[in-house]
Formats: C-alpha cells, sequence, structure tokens
C-alpha cells in the first residue's frame, strides 16, 4: 500500500507508519516536515487495518485487531490517543471489532475487547458507537465466560458501566 509524501517520495505504507511511530515526524529522504501529512496517513493506516480485520485470515486479523488495539490506547500515530481513537471510529473499525468479539476465535476475542475498552476509554462518541454496533451482549458474555470482570472494570471503567449498568 504505497503512499507519497507533500514532498513527493514514496513509501509502503507499513514503513513510514513504523517511522511515524517511533516519533519521526519527517520525511526519511528529505527531511521535510511531515506533520500536516500526518492525519492523512492515520486514516490510511487504519483503513488498510479494517481490510485486514475483514479478510478472514486470521493470522492477519489478530496483526490488525493488536494494532488497533495499541493505537487506540496510545499516542503511536497521533499527538494523543483521542485523535487516534477518532479516526478508528471514523474509518469504521468498531462494527468489524464486535463481529471479531462474535464470531473470532478465542485470542481474537480477546484482542477485539481489548481494542473495545481501550476506543471506549474516555471517548463517548466511541461509547455511543460501540453500543450502536451492538457490541454490549457480546461484551458482556465474553467478560463473564473470561471472568474479566475486575480487570476490564480496572482498565475502562466507562466501558464497564456500559456492560453492567448499576454495578
Amino acid at each position: 500500500d504505497p503512499v507519497t509524501t507533500p514532498c513527493d517520495h514514496t513509501f509502503c505504507l507499513e514503513c513510514i507508519t513504523a517511522n511515524w511511530s517511533h516519533g519521526n515526524r519527517s520525511c526519511p529522504v528529505c527531511r521535510g516536515n511531515l506533520d500536516a501529512f500526518g492525519a492523512t496517513m492515520i486514516h490510511r493506516h487504519i483503513r488498510s487495518l479494517i481490510v485486514k480485520l475483514r479478510s478472514g485470515n486470521v493470522p492477519k486479523q489478530i496483526a490488525a485487531a493488536t494494532a488497533l488495539c495499541n493505537l487506540a490506547a496510545n499516542n503511536q500515530l497521533a499527538a494523543n490517543n483521542q485523535v487516534n481513537q477518532d479516526a478508528i471510529r471514523e474509518a469504521g473499525a468498531i462494527p468489524h471489532l464486535v463481529a471479531l468479539l462474535q464470531f473470532g476465535n478465542p485470542h481474537l476475542q480477546v484482542i477485539a475487547s481489548a481494542a473495545l475498552c481501550n476506543l471506549a476509554l474516555n471517548n463517548q462518541a466511541n461509547q455511543a458507537a460501540i453500543i450502536g454496533a451492538g457490541a454490549i451482549p457480546h461484551l458482556k458474555s465474553f467478560i463473564e465466560r473470561e471472568n474479566l470482570k475486575p480487570r476490564v472494570q480496572q482498565i475502562s471503567p466507562e466501558l464497564f458501566l456500559l456492560v453492567f449498568p448499576g454495578e
């Protein structure tokens, strides 16, 4: 998935994203400033991860879900994780994560639930999207089956209250 920077240099999306996630905000070739290019790159990267989520290839799904989980939890690509969380929601990843939670293998279910926890953290728009995607019954079932209530309550109190209101 090639991307071309504003300074007209082309890189594979995965390579330039890795460069960006290590704090390098300049073109590897000419050292031109890429700060303005960041939002475009974030959205392209997330869209490429969604394609992998939908692939049906479990190793690719695991890698993509893990990457989305990490993006939602930290400021790997953006100035803060709120930007990443919003970009993930805007790209349409939440329904795909819910599908993995519902139909994926056990390893994928763990990653999908962690990604949804991270996306819900301090983000009301994502909380609404998670509810709208029908995640609550699947999250509740998964959390109870895996005995994760204390962990989810600690990691994502907002999501915990959505899944277990009144507890």
